[in-house]
């Protein structure tokens, strides 16, 4: 099973009474997003490790990016 991200939305439309959920998996997470999250103070330490896993998975190093995006 994939890791989620945030919890799943239920959304319901009020014309045709059909209700949509919305799961929000890590992998369909943007890279630039994944990286914005993990800097943040706010974020708890479970998801930052669960960020940090994607970004390794995916090649890109956390530190890596910090230091290309402030030169």
């Amino acid at each position: 099973m994939g890791i989620k991200f945030k919890k799943s939305v239920q959304s319901k439309e009020k014309n045709t009474r059909k209700t949509t959920i919305s799961h929000y998996w890590i992998s369909g997470t943007s890279t630039t997003d994944l990286l914005e999250y993990v800097e943040k103070e706010s974020t708890r330490p479970k998801q930052k490790q669960k960020a940090r896993k994607e970004l390794t998975k995916r090649g890109k190093s956390c530190e890596q990016t910090a230091v290309i995006e402030s030169s």
